[in-house]
């Protein structure tokens, strides 16, 4: 067993951490630049087990873990299934998830990482929906659309920018679930906004070089990225991604021609909105509101999509 093993055990066992402790375990580690598996199970325990943790402690816990996670496991930048599994089980250690340090650590892995296993995005989605389910009265708040940004917008259908059908999916069950409740307006923007773009970009994005990943993942991570008053162009939107901030640059973050197919709502993709829209016998507001949108904004609409189209404002 390391020194820093012993410490953190030590710790544990005296179910204390104060400051002069915290400082020597945070100066072991980051001098260290290295955390173990075993270290960094205790270091779960302490933030599950020891209520009185000191100032900085949220912030060393998610770093520390991340590091962990991403830089010291390979493929590194990657989060393979054991480590997603692994990670997955440490956070069902005990019946919450702490918002200051398990979800942050979780929305940090899911922003940070190349890529990760659609198995740990779910388990995200599915613990923000829970969040939102034990809430009373029962709505979607304005903190919970930023949860959810980060996880779609971050995971994004694994390439960063498209929105999967499994994603959409779940938009589609919380609306359904959540539509008769004094929800934040932005939820309805964030799920318009979601379904066109799975509708309308997916597959479009082609692949990014390392020297353009960042200003992509910095647009991605903003308001403007899914927050557009709804009255705005979602052609301009696109072209966000066509041009850089000066004009130039065209074509950087798309392929013209599988952006021209992919802005179709096909026969296939035209069927599978018409069964989720159907599937509980009415329109919500955000359906309603998502209707219309595409009415104003897709320039190619399946036909049989004209039926619901009619009657969108």
């Amino acid at each position: 067993m390391s020194r820093l093993q012993d410490q953190l055990q030590s710790i544990l066992d005296e179910n204390l951490l104060d400051e002069t402790r915290f400082n020597e375990v945070r100066r072991q580690i980051f001098d260290d630049g290295n955390v173990q598996t075993e270290e960094a199970d205790l270091l779960f325990r302490i933030d599950t087990d020891i209520t009185d943790l000191p100032e900085g402690w949220d912030e060393f816990f998610v770093g520390a873990l991340t590091d962990f996670l991403i830089r010291q496991t390979l493929p590194v930048g990657y989060i393979d299934p054991i480590h997603a599994s692994w990670l997955m089980e440490r956070l069902e250690q005990d019946d919450r998830l702490s918002e200051e340090t398990e979800l942050e650590l979780l929305l940090n892995i899911l922003r940070l990482a190349r890529d990760v296993p659609e198995s740990l995005e779910q388990y995200a989605l599915a613990k923000a929906r829970d969040r939102i389910l034990a809430r009373t009265p029962l709505m979607v708040t304005s903190s919970d659309v930023e949860t959810l940004k980060k996880i779609l917008y971050a995971c994004g259908g694994s390439d960063g920018f498209s929105i999967s059908e499994g994603e959409a999916r779940f938009l589609f069950d919380l609306d359904e679930v959540t539509q008769s409740s004094a929800n934040d307006p932005e939820w309805q923007r964030l799920f318009v906004g979601a379904i066109a773009n799975h509708l309308m970009t997916i597959g479009a994005p082609a692949p990014l070089e390392s020297k353009t990943a960042r200003r992509g993942d910095e647009f991605l991570m903003s308001n403007e990225t899914i927050s557009w008053n709804l009255s705005r162009s979602f052609k301009s939107w696109l072209e966000q991604f066509r041009t850089g901030s000066n004009g130039s640059l065209r074509s950087q973050y798309l392929d013209e021609d599988r952006l021209a197919k992919a802005q179709t709502i096909t026969f296939d993709e035209a069927g599978w909105l018409i069964d989720q829209i159907n599937r509980d016998g009415s329109r919500s507001d955000n359906e309603q509101a998502l209707l219309a949108f595409l009415k104003d904004e897709c320039p190619n609409i399946h036909e049989s999509l004209n039926s619901l189209l009619r009657y969108a404002a």
